[in-house]
């Protein structure tokens, strides 16, 4: 399977999904919630420099993937634009 350069949140998730199933990582994945800090502290704990806080909890993670899906519906607005234009 590919992916467009703009992945979607949902091709960003099928791929994290299969990710995880062949490394045996789903304990270490969490979907929607909602993230209201994320920090670099390496200083604190050089092994998990990430600390990321969520309305649900905070956690020390070694690596942090941020898919908003942002750029996808940008993408598409600037398409949808293009292909509209000059029409009244």
């Amino acid at each position: 399977m590919t992916f467009p350069l703009f992945k979607s949140k949902a091709q960003v998730r099928e791929y994290l999904d299969r990710y995880a199933t062949l490394h045996g990582l789903h304990g270490s994945l969490s979907f929607g919630e909602r993230v209201e800090d994320i920090q670099h502290r390496p200083a604190q704990d050089a092994s998990r420099p990430w600390r990321v806080r969520t309305t649900q909890r905070e956690y020390r993670v070694r690596r942090v993937v941020v898919a908003s899906g942002l750029k996808a519906a940008m993408a598409a607005q600037r398409q949808r634009s293009q292909d509209h234009a000059g029409f009244k």
